[in-house]
């Protein structure tokens, strides 16, 4: 029986490990080679973050550059005059309870536009590296990790 669980927590690990690929883009360029410089806007963002469910998510902190903005009861947040790049801008989306959320975008001269979904974090115990232990989850699966 240890040996069904040693191989689902191998299994579990392996898939995380090699399945997360970063996303690669070539805007502009057919040669993966060619590096793109930036090329930094100021213009308007918008959008919409939504929970793990699908309905709006109040409170959620914004970031874009050194702006900042917090969504309100309809998920709702606006930055003006934010510092974007043509080629790939960045925006950050945290929420207490919730795994931080990126999006990246090409952004234009007028007001961009985008949606944000909030994926919740749900822990299941912690472990001590040290002294090891035992994570029971609501399935019913018990992992267990040796000290050190």
């Amino acid at each position: 029986m240890r040996f069904v669980y040693r191989f689902f927590f191998l299994a579990l690990i392996s898939i995380l490990f090699f399945e997360c690929q970063r996303e690669v883009s070539y805007i502009g360029t057919s040669d993966p080679g060619q590096t793109l410089l930036p090329n930094p806007i100021t213009a308007n963002l918008q959008g919409n973050v939504l929970d793990e469910n699908g309905q709006p998510a109040a409170n959620v902190v914004i970031k874009v550059g050194s702006e900042m903005a917090a969504t309100d009861t309809k998920g709702y947040f606006r930055i003006n005059n934010a510092p974007l790049d043509k080629n790939a801008s960045l925006v950050t989306a945290e929420k207490t309870g919730y795994f931080t959320a990126y999006r990246t975008f090409g952004a234009t001269s007028g007001t961009n536009q985008v949606v944000i979904k909030l994926t919740k974090k749900n822990l299941g115990g912690t472990i001590n590296g040290v002294a090891g232990g035992d994570v029971s989850l609501n399935n019913g699966t018990k992992i267990s990790l040796p000290a050190n």
